[in-house]
């Protein structure tokens, strides 16, 4: 059935994770931001070369210091509910953001924001504490659209310690509302159905249904390791993964204040044995994803006799036991066999590590209550530049805690990308070097992003390189498809 010269169409869509509702507190960032990526709206959009496109912003400009930074909104534009969107719309988001009581990965891109000034009802301007040459690409992130303020339960509030740009239903009235391309039209826990408003190409479906939890049919599959529908569905890839699965040290703990202590946790992996048995996993030693290192070394050689030698050296005998959090998304089928080749290898160097899956990863937290040295994550790079990553490991966040002390040289050289806002080759292998050797955290595989689709109804999907999310009105359907 036509309606004008755009036919009708439904795209089924099951989004892999591991929680059984889109918005709940276990979701995975990216169950919850591929949907509110499409309703929120981003700011801006960025081509597959790199340049930026019109979001919800239209313009944007620095003062010469890069600490006074100009947005403006495109004219005209509307949230879902009928209302127009102003400035004092977007100064209200950002603000939200980064006074949530509870410290989100979201809230550490804004930190460095100190005042946000109403210029118009089309501007604002953002002040910041440092110079930054970098500040647009901050917020390059599905978070930051723009939200309605009475469409939130209590705005500014953070209940279940997320912001309110998490799309949780304890912070929304009904659900999330924005100015994207699609709106919700009916949302249940595990699902929600999406509308398309007039902005979207006609290639792109009209209507969308996403779920979540156990696999159901669908013509697009998100986050799966292996094809859920090898029958009817193909895989397809992009350039980018979708996150570094790791070590990552908790710097509030004494042990991982302790370079020797690191540096052990790094020698005793052998990376070569764990990839035996994990399956779909890239190795790696680099937390910089593939597309942007494209000479990631891949093969840090262990030196597990080292290693027992430092143990011996910092751990007291109360030390030598550890239970260590693993988040729930990497464990759904319960403690993998690379895992445990992993505890295998720490035992042998004389550190006990006996893995437990976890709901509650960011407070490294043992079984015990003491707090955990260190975790296993997987972090999630969304950031386009090589130094911001690094940037982020002294700054500190939600995911990535703040180490007082860094080497010398590693400080410098990111100080000195942030003033210039060039980045160099050499400048960026040296902060890898420098990255692996203090072991501020100890990348063990690079976790690719499952893409699976029906190709008899889907045409192409999108391949721009901007973050993590799914751009749903980028994929295009076959024409004379339902």
């Amino acid at each position: 059935m036509r309606n004008g010269t755009q036919e009708s169409t439904h795209l089924k869509v099951h989004i892999a994770g591991p929680a059984v509702s889109l918005f709940g507190p276990n979701a995975s960032g990216f169950q919850r931001e591929s949907v509110t990526g499409a309703v929120l709206g981003r700011l801006y959009y960025r081509s597959k070369r790199g340049k930026f496109l019109p979001g919800i912003l239209d313009g944007f400009a620095a003062d010469a210091n890069f600490k006074a930074w100009s947005l403006k909104i495109r004219k005209s534009l509307r949230f879902q509910n009928g209302r127009g969107l102003v400035a004092r719309d977007l100064e209200f988001t950002l603000n939200n953001i980064r006074n949530t009581r509870v410290p989100t990965p979201e809230s550490s891109l804004l930190k460095d924001i100190k005042k946000i000034v109403v210029k118009s009802d089309s501007e604002i301007v953002v002040h910041l504490g440092q110079p930054n040459p970098y500040f647009l690409e901050t917020l390059d992130d599905p978070s930051f659209g723009a939200v309605p303020k009475e469409e939130l339960n209590t705005p500014g509030s953070d209940l279940i310690g997320a912001s309110p740009m998490s799309g949780s239903h304890l912070s929304w009235k009904k659900y999330p509302v924005g100015a994207g391309p699609y709106k919700i039209t009916k949302a249940e826990s595990d699902r929600v159905f999406l509308e398309k408003l007039g902005v979207v190409p006609t290639q792109a479906p009209n209507t969308i249904e996403i779920a979540t939890g156990p696999y159901e049919r669908a013509d697009l599959a998100l986050g799966f390791d292996e094809n859920p529908d090898e029958k009817n569905l193909k895989g397809v890839s992009l350039c980018r993964p979708w996150g570094i699965l790791g070590i990552y040290f908790n710097y509030d703990s004494k042990l991982a204040r302790n370079e020797r202590f690191r540096q052990a946790v790094s020698m005793a992996v052998d990376r070569k044995e764990l990839s035996k048995t994990a399956r779909g996993l890239k190795v790696t030693s680099s937390i910089l994803p593939s597309n942007l290192n494209k000479k990631a070394n891949a093969n840090l050689r262990s030196d597990q006799a080292q290693a027992k030698a430092f143990f011996k050296e910092v751990l007291a005998e109360s030390d030598r036991e550890l239970s260590i959090p693993i988040d729930r998304k990497h464990a759904s089928s319960g403690i993998a066999p690379w895992m445990k080749k992993l505890e295998d290898q720490f035992k042998r160097c004389g550190l006990k590590v006996r893995f437990v899956i976890s709901d509650d990863v960011i407070h490294f937290k043992m079984e015990s209550g003491a707090p955990s040295p260190f975790r296993l994550i997987t972090f999630i790079p969304g950031l386009p530049r090589s130094s911001m990553i690094f940037q982020l490991f002294r700054n500190g966040s939600s995911w990535v805690p703040h180490l007082d002390k860094l080497d010398e040289v590693y400080e410098r050289l990111i100080d000195k990308i942030a003033e210039t806002g060039k980045e160099d080759v050499r400048s960026i292998s040296r902060l890898s070097e420098l990255f692996l050797k203090n072991a501020y955290a100890v990348p063990l595989f690079e976790k690719p992003l499952g893409i699976w689709i029906n190709k008899e109804r889907i045409q192409t999907i999108h391949e721009d390189e901007q973050d993590l999310s799914f751009r749903f009105e980028k994929v295009f359907m076959k024409r004379n498809q339902r």
